[in-house]
């Protein structure tokens, strides 16, 4: 499978693109070879959202395999829900490996990344849990999140569009009908009650938008005053 990363625009690693187009065919990334090989090989089926004609790219709402169904983006990329900082999964020394001091035991029967950790071998990546994380760690979230079938769904565009709109609407509203601290109390009120809405959702493995809506608010209240 590909190694491709994918980051925000923040330059933060967040998701793994699933698949990527190359020469008019696809191909699945890492985590997910390794999960298919994990569920006995089991094939990958592709199920479209739309077709954008302008680029001719097929644009997938999943991935089933093994009756696991992966939400994607737009990108055909998964958020990863990471389990912790660095270490969360066992690692082994592939010094001890080579030299025959590790019990075959402690592999028999386990999904074995391997890759590196050392500072100086430059794959180190920024992600929500830690800014120095090893890049072969991400794809054992990844394997992880696609086996336990706990995976993480961004909101549709059109509900965070909504929200933007309707955060604009009630700093507006506030502050032409009432006195301004009330106002900037309400609005403290409402935005708190979001973060509290977001941090349950996120449990719920579904993410809001913690940029546009309050930013909108913040924006549309500064305005008005």
């Amino acid at each position: 499978g590909h190694l491709v990363p994918l980051q925000d625009i923040d330059g933060v690693q967040r998701r793994v693109p699933m698949l990527i187009k190359l020469e008019g065919g696809y191909y699945e990334a890492m985590s997910l070879a390794v999960s298919r090989l994990a569920l006995g090989n089991v094939p990958v089926v592709m199920v479209p959202s739309d077709f954008r004609a302008e680029d001719n790219q097929l644009t997938l709402s999943r991935i089933e395999i093994g009756g696991q169904k992966i939400p994607l983006d737009v990108y055909a990329s998964a958020l990863i829900p990471y389990r912790g900082a660095s270490k969360v999964f066992r690692y082994v020394s592939m010094t001890d490996v080579i030299r025959g001091t590790l019990s075959p035991d402690e592999l028999r029967d386990k999904i074995v990344i391997v890759g590196t950790s050392a500072q100086g071998l430059r794959d180190l990546r920024n992600t929500p849990v830690e800014e120095d994380f090893s890049g072969v760690e991400i794809h054992a979230n990844a394997v992880d999140t696609i086996l336990r079938g706990e995976y993480l769904r961004e909101v549709p565009f059109w509900l965070t569009t909504a929200l933007i709109f309707s955060f604009a609407l009630v700093a507006g509203a506030t502050l032409m009908t009432l006195p301004m601290l009330v106002a900037a109390l309400f609005s403290i009120l409402v935005l708190t009650g979001y973060l509290f809405a977001a941090s349950y959702y996120f449990d719920q493995g579904i993410v809001l938008n913690l940029v546009y809506p309050p930013l909108s608010l913040f924006l549309t209240y500064g305005s008005v005053v």
